[in-house]
């Protein structure tokens, strides 16, 4: 499943956090302070890998 996820270009949360390197508590955090966007496709919560590289791409850029 995760593989199939994956070459769609969206990730479950477990899988976001994994990827991101956060736990899945964090994650809600950042979705809660409108930093990160996800979308809810039926009864999944799914986030785009764009939208996870975007997030990381402004983080990387105020670090900077």
């Amino acid at each position: 499943m995760v593989t199939e996820t994956r070459e769609r270009g969206a990730l479950r949360p477990n899988e976001a956090a994994a990827w991101l390197g956060i736990s899945r508590d964090t994650l809600e955090r950042i979705v809660q302070r409108g930093e990160l966007r996800r979308a809810k496709i039926g009864a999944a919560v799914v986030f785009s890998v764009g939208e996870l590289q975007r997030y990381l791409a402004e983080r990387e850029a105020e670090s900077n």
